[in-house]
């Protein structure tokens, strides 16, 4: 598995002043068949990039995920893991429209419309059965992105322990 981090997302995913105040949306899913229990060590594979990314951010994303881990029980295990770890940071730029009419009589109207460019960031967390490579656990943040983060060994952390909240998932 492989991740995909890109510099403008990195640097800008979890900033605190994004254009609009979005926050992180994060999401997770999971095979409801695995047995999580039986899980008990990691590796880290590779962090895919779709831009590029410095090596403090990669490194700062890999420590981030690998702490997660270790503070939920787990034990880092690079020569025969039950699990594989990957992250992938994906920025596309994107427009969104929107209008706006004003009505000055029935047969009189005017209509204004904003594009708006922007960056949306997504951070993905894969992991995967090391036996079978098949995939159990996802949990994905995204957020428009528009300006680097402040502080990125705290901010970008915070954002892998909110993407990572939902792993292992709960027994029902």
């Amino acid at each position: 598995m492989k991740i995909y981090t890109g510099k403008a997302f990195i640097l800008s995913i979890v900033a605190v002043n994004v254009a609009c105040g979005t926050s992180l949306k994060v999401m997770s899913d999971y095979d409801k068949n695995i047995d999580f229990k039986r899980y008990k060590t990691f590796a880290v594979d590779t962090v895919r990039i779709n831009e590029t990314l410095n090596q403090l951010n990669i490194s700062r994303i890999t420590n981030a995920v690998k702490a997660d881990l270790v503070k939920k029980g787990f034990t880092e295990n690079i020569s025969g893991p039950d699990l594989k770890v990957s992250a992938a940071a994906i920025v596309k730029d994107k427009q969104s429209m929107a209008g706006n009419t004003d009505y000055y009589s029935e047969a009189t109207r005017y209509t204004t419309y904003n594009l708006q460019n922007y960056k949306d960031g997504s951070l993905l967390v894969d992991i995967a059965d090391a036996k079978t490579n098949k995939l159990v656990w996802e949990g994905i943040g995204n957020k428009q992105v528009n300006k680097p983060i402040k502080d990125p060994d705290k901010e970008i952390p915070a954002m892998v322990t909110s993407i990572m909240a939902g792993f292992p998932p709960k027994e029902k």
